[in-house]
């Protein structure tokens, strides 16, 4: 199976999962053995996970001015956020 899958396959099981409402997608990756993930196979595999649970975005959590990852800073939540 392709790592893209396996992560795809995580985040889907801890949507299903009631109490987590930010789904940070590095330490699912971490937690499956994934060190690294293209961004725009991150962004595939959001889109489509998105079209299956729609209460879900992509959100990241940034610094301003700080170089960012979708990788690394970026969550899946259902949750909404102001700047």
């Amino acid at each position: 199976m392709k790592d893209t899958q396996r992560l795809k396959e995580a985040l889907l099981e801890a949507i299903e999962v009631d109490t987590m409402t930010v789904i940070p997608i590095h330490d699912i990756a971490l937690k499956i053995g994934l060190r690294h993930v293209p961004s725009n196979d991150i962004y595939v595999m959001v889109r489509n996970i998105c079209r299956k649970h729609p209460e879900y975005h992509l959100v990241a959590f940034t610094s301003p001015g700080k170089l960012w990852s979708v990788f690394v800073d970026g969550v899946l939540t259902c949750c909404d956020f102001e700047d």
